[in-house]
């Protein structure tokens, strides 16, 4: 038995006992989620009706002052992170706060850092994961991909 036999066996056994855990998880969260339905229900309609009440928000963004456009360029970026927050609506409100330019310009700040947040938090924890999944083989002609294509494009319009 050479070596590589040896890490395909032990890579077969951490998936299972991957999936396994992941499963028991998710049968845990379903019957947490299933107790304390009401509750939950009450809690994110709550939060939803805030975070879609433009009143609401500009009152909370307001309210820190001098700090007003830290605490917009937060939400934003927050609102990055956390798929269920409207965008539409926060983008919406800076311009109802702050004005058309300094909105846009917060806003635009706040999204490109949530969007740099969510790129770092994929590459270092999605390929990771992904790695565990997808065969090795599969991995290199996907990898390998961008930079061929990008090699074509750079061709194509030359």
């Amino acid at each position: 038995m050479d070596s590589s036999d040896n890490g395909k066996s032990s890579r077969k056994f951490f998936n299972w006992r991957f999936w396994l855990l992941a499963a028991a998880a998710v049968v845990i969260l379903l019957v947490l989620g299933f107790v304390y339905r009401e509750v939950l229900w009450t809690h994110l309609k709550a939060i939803y009706r805030f975070a879609t009440d433009k009143e609401q928000v500009a009152g909370m963004i307001r309210s820190f002052g001098i700090f007003a456009p830290l605490a917009f360029i937060a939400f934003q970026f927050l609102q990055v992170i956390f798929a269920p927050v409207p965008g539409e609506a926060t983008g919406f409100i800076g311009g109802y706060i702050f004005g058309a330019g300094k909105g846009f310009l917060f806003s635009t700040v706040g999204l490109t850092l949530g969007s740099l947040a969510n790129f770092l938090i994929g590459r270092y924890l999605g390929n990771h994961f992904i790695r565990r999944l997808v065969p090795e083989n599969t991995l290199r002609r996907f990898d390998t991909f961008p930079v061929s294509y990008t090699h074509l494009r750079a061709h194509e319009t030359i």
